[in-house]
């Protein structure tokens, strides 16, 4: 038993290794967590919500769940298992910036999502103009996602 006590408190990186195994198990747990809750919310939007104004905030918010990146997911799930973790200045601050940039990478995601969506809404209530627009609209999409993504 004493062997065992010797390994839990290892460290590696400044943190002991039963420290590590925490994380480890946040991280595996989230991972996992996550991308279920992602699948259901995507399912139950598939079955289609109503074409009511009520349903139309609902919508959205699951269209937004349903195009987030599995890599900020990951990213989600790295931030959480590290919280407690302490690293050397460079690591840290190499994980710092990679989780920022995952968060801009999906806040930009959301932001064309949430613009095709509302797009969307507006072709519906107009549909005869869809040949009209739909070009137009098309071209007024890409040059939105070259501001989104230019920032």
């Amino acid at each position: 038993m004493a062997e065992l006590s010797h390994w839990w408190h290892f460290e590696f990186l400044g943190n002991e290794l039963g420290q590590w195994a925490i994380a480890l198990a946040i991280f595996l747990v989230t991972f996992t967590v996550l991308p279920i809750a992602k699948r259901a919310i995507s399912r139950q939007r598939r079955r289609e919500y109503p074409a009511s104004q009520a349903y139309a905030a609902l919508d959205l918010l699951a269209a937004l769940v349903e195009h987030t990146s599995r890599l900020f997911l990951w990213g989600v799930a790295l931030w959480l298992a590290s919280r407690d973790l302490a690293f050397p200045e460079k690591i840290d601050r190499t994980l710092y910036v990679v989780l920022v940039l995952l968060l801009w990478m999906q806040m930009a995601l959301w932001a064309m999502t949430a613009i095709r969506h509302v797009m969307g809404l507006g072709r519906k209530r107009a549909p005869g103009q869809e040949r009209v627009r739909g070009g137009s609209m098309e071209i007024v999409l890409v040059a939105i996602g070259i501001a989104v993504w230019s920032r």
